[in-house]
């Protein structure tokens, strides 16, 4: 049950903020974070059973990132891998609108997913299980994105999200830390009514689930200073939740090219 939480705007020193965590099976094999060859220029995970990613950014500050719907049920076997969705955004050059908007007609063909997508001067959500489909990410707003639609009502993406935005008054320097920290809690929140019946129900109630060989497998940080400086942190996690790694990497933002 993923987690996604993304300010723009607002922030003294960052124009854009996004802390995530993938859960996942331990069992579902994956690459760490590094400099994808092609296409080129995209820093990001990599899906080893389909190819894709969950979430990226590129050196020109462009980010996407994908989270399932959570529909019981409702999964198709021959629907195209969500993780197609973020990469075919950071391996072009149009906006985000225009991206969704290509995107759209052939949303219907994926299992159920949220997309958050963008830079630091524009974002948007695209569903195909919302009844508004596409959602601006405004400027000075503070998001959250789990398994169900954007901002839905949730005890633990309300926690992290009422988290997140107190740590917006923090100087630079001391808010990465914060944000792994918060990423890191295996507090339980409490499922709400419309959590799953599952007998992991009560660990997928924390922002860092750890359940029987699923949980969180990484943890993830995207800054971009106001003056361009582009920070990315990728933390992993084996099934015990130890941490196993990191990729670290920072840069001034390229001026993308269309």
């Amino acid at each position: 049950m993923c987690l996604a939480l993304i300010a723009r705007d607002a922030h003294p020193e960052a124009a854009l903020i996004i802390a995530a965590n993938r859960d996942e099976f331990h069992a579902r094999a994956s690459e760490p974070a590094h400099r994808w060859t092609s296409p080129e220029g995209v820093i990001a995970g990599r899906d080893a059973v389909a190819g894709g990613t969950w979430l990226g950014v590129t050196r020109s500050a462009r980010f996407a990132l994908v989270t399932n719907f959570h529909e019981p049920g409702r999964t198709r076997d021959d629907a195209p891998s969500r993780g197609d969705l973020p990469v075919g955004f950071l391996a072009g050059q149009d906006p985000a609108q225009e991206y969704v908007a290509t995107l759209r007609p052939m949303a219907p063909r994926y299992n159920g997913f949220n997309l958050l997508l963008g830079d630091p001067d524009s974002a948007i959500c695209l569903s195909n299980r919302d009844p508004e489909p596409m959602r601006p990410i405004a400027s000075g707003g503070v998001h959250g994105l789990g398994n169900r639609l954007l901002d839905s009502t949730e005890p633990k993406l309300d926690a992290a999200r009422s988290r997140f935005t107190a740590l917006l008054d923090r100087p630079l320097t001391e808010l990465e830390p914060a944000l792994l920290e918060l990423l890191a809690d295996r507090a339980t929140h409490g499922p709400d009514d419309a959590s799953p019946d599952h007998p992991w129900r009560d660990a997928l109630s924390a922002i860092f689930v750890a359940a029987p060989g699923y949980g969180t497998r990484c943890s993830t940080l995207f800054l971009v200073t106001r003056d361009g400086e582009a920070h990315f942190v990728e933390r992993r996690f084996d099934a015990e939740g130890k941490v196993t790694g990191e990729t670290r990497e920072r840069w001034t933002a390229e001026e993308p090219t269309r």
